[in-house]
């Protein structure tokens, strides 16, 4: 069989490998499950991953939440690729920061080459496999996000974002892989030195009107600039921010002045970190603390 036949089969495959809307094919275990490729077969390499982190003190605004997810799903659906989902609600034990999902989906084979030489039954079998887990890949990973974005708890009332985020580029980026980073965030830091809550009259709580050049200068510098990763491309979006509960009735808004604030410095704080901010913050009628 010649090159063009096997890859006229490996377009068919894909065809009806995909699960359709009337029956859809079971999902397979994904984390630590075994490559889709028999030995004889050489995988072809992953060249790129999604980082989706999860900040467990925030509130899931509707609106956040809808875009956060379709961007989510997005890229997951591209599959060939690396996906972790991770979630902070502070530096205790852990909450500092949780590895909720870390899957692999191998990419499908387009070398012809490679196609000609596969024997026909392991090929098919191989690219059988690595449609479904693609599949699988994205019902795992909106499972793992339903389970995070809900209302937090008293308990989880804070969180140090900044020392969350570095710690998920120093231990979770790649220099070989090109790198989505998404994050789900009120970007009310507190902790390392800083606090941008202020407690208002007669009780409650409230993002403050924070400087961010003077935020900069108290940020460690074990956590601005020193987590880095060379020439590795790493392209950053961001929801959530200064999304929070209002009491029914409320009229609070977080007005323009205060979200460019928040923006301005998580901005300075990622380039900082050579990452590519490519969007931050859902709307600017955000509600605030009550």
């Amino acid at each position: 069989m010649n090159s063009k036949a096997r890859f006229l089969i490996l377009v068919a495959l894909f065809r009806i490998c995909l699960p359709s809307a009337a029956v859809a094919a079971p999902a397979p275990a994904l984390q630590g499950a075994e490559s889709c490729y028999p030995k004889e077969i050489p995988a072809p390499r992953i060249a790129s991953q999604t980082l989706i982190v999860v900040d467990r003190t925030t509130w899931p605004d509707a609106i956040a939440k809808r875009d956060f997810m379709a961007a989510v799903q997005s890229l997951v659906e591209r599959g060939s690729q690396r996906v972790v989902v991770l979630s902070f609600a502070g530096i205790a034990s852990g909450e500092s920061l949780a590895r909720d999902l870390d899957i692999r989906v191998e990419p499908p084979i387009t070398d012809g080459e490679v196609i000609n030489n596969s024997r026909i039954g392991p090929f098919k079998r191989s690219q059988s496999c690595v449609a479904q887990r693609r599949y699988a890949s994205v019902e795992a990973t909106r499972s793992t996000l339903d389970k995070l974005l809900v209302p937090p708890g008293p308990e989880l009332a804070r969180s140090e974002i900044a020392w969350a985020l570095s710690n998920t580029i120093r231990e979770f980026v790649d220099p070989r892989l090109d790198t989505w980073l998404l994050v789900f965030s009120d970007g009310l830091q507190f902790g390392s030195g800083q606090n941008f809550y202020w407690r208002k009259p007669g009780g409650g709580t409230g993002p403050r009107r924070i400087d961010p050049d003077a935020e900069m200068k108290r940020l460690p510098t074990g956590l601005y600039g020193s987590d880095g990763k060379g020439g590795t491309r790493i392209r950053l979006r961001w929801w959530g921010l200064l999304a929070t509960p209002s009491r029914p009735g409320s009229q609070q808004y977080a007005d323009a002045d205060m979200l460019h604030r928040y923006d301005l410095y998580w901005r300075k704080v990622l380039t900082g970190w050579r990452i590519t901010v490519e969007g931050i913050g859902p709307t600017i009628n955000n509600p605030l603390f009550d």
